[in-house]
């Protein structure tokens, strides 16, 4: 058996016909020119070896659908080529975060004077995502969030409010209005779940501590009566505009 970690420049030229590429993890080193252009690519995985990327060292095509990045510096790099426009994409994708990548980056979602919309269409959640730095207030097509479960959710550090509203946030394969927080938990982090506004009912564990700023802020349609344990710590606005819980 060989391992790839080379692929050279010319490797790969033009091509009509391939649908889905996957580059493995093994891969480092990606030669400029190593691909052409890939007219009929739909979907694209990039492995979490490669050490950089510049110019057109990946396919590409402004039709792929689907983007699967197991690379932090390739993640922060897609993200910056889509808001200067230089993907050329004309269609709303989906983006797979791998396993191995931990943060979104600073205004990884935001446009600028290149372009008016970020066309995520959907975001999947690797399992080691502890930390998102980005608000989706940009993604006009998102139409979900996906993450694994729902205790690293209330575990990941949002920066700012994380915009995931209007039945967007998918747990575990589903769309959640009935939220019940499981016992274990002692925090719920800022921002967890603002904006939320999918969210009917609300059950919090008997574990539990600290609620953190604006963690439900604006969760209009949660109907609950809570009851909470002594020297719990409620972050600011933590409950904003929540005029149907008691």
């Amino acid at each position: 058996k060989y391992t790839v970690k080379k692929i050279a420049s010319g490797a790969f030229p033009d091509n009509s016909s391939t649908v889905k590429l996957s580059i493995p993890n093994s891969v480092v080193t990606i030669e400029s020119g190593a691909f052409g252009k890939f007219s009929a690519l739909r979907d694209i995985f990039v492995g979490s070896g490669v050490d950089s990327i510049s110019g057109y060292y990946f396919p590409h095509n402004k039709y792929i659908e689907t983007y699967r990045i197991n690379n932090q510096n390739i993640l922060d790099k897609f993200c910056m080529y889509v808001k200067q426009g230089a993907t050329s994409i004309e269609t709303k994708f989906n983006m797979v975060v791998g396993d191995d990548i931990s943060i979104i980056g600073e205004k990884a979602f935001a446009t600028n004077g290149y372009v008016s919309d970020f066309w995520m269409k959907t975001l999947t959640l690797g399992k080691s995502v502890t930390q998102i730095n980005s608000t989706f207030n940009d993604c006009t097509f998102l139409e979900e969030v996906c993450v694994p479960n729902l205790l690293q959710w209330c575990n990941i550090q949002f920066r700012y409010s994380n915009g995931v509203n209007y039945g967007k946030l998918k747990i575990g394969g589903e769309y959640i209005t009935d939220l019940v927080i499981p016992e274990g938990v002692e925090k719920i982090n800022d921002h967890a779940f603002e904006k939320v506004r999918q969210l009917t009912s609300l059950t919090l564990p008997s574990t539990i501590k600290e609620i953190g700023d604006s963690a439900f802020y604006w969760c209009s349609q949660i109907s609950a009566e809570l009851e909470f344990p002594e020297n719990i710590k409620i972050g600011k606005a933590a409950f904003y505009y929540c005029g149907k819980i008691k």
